[in-house]
């Protein structure tokens, strides 16, 4: 089975360019912080946009029988 291992949240105001960097330990962190961000220069909130970033974890695989 594949998991996501999300450790880094990043912010951008589409309208002034700044940008903002958050270490994360799952996905519901990131929930809030994009609910409570608001841009340093006062920007709209319809202007920001976030990416997230983390690694998959994919288990090894298993050696399978051929059938004949």
């Amino acid at each position: 089975m594949e998991e996501i291992h999300y450790n880094e949240f990043i912010i951008t105001c589409e309208a002034c360019g700044g940008v903002e960097k958050f270490t994360v330990h799952d996905s519901d962190d990131t929930d809030g912080i994009f609910q409570q961000f608001q841009c340093a220069n006062g920007c709209g909130r319809n202007m920001l946009s976030f990416i997230k970033l983390g690694l998959l974890q994919v288990e090894p695989a298993t050696e399978t029988e051929a059938v004949s």
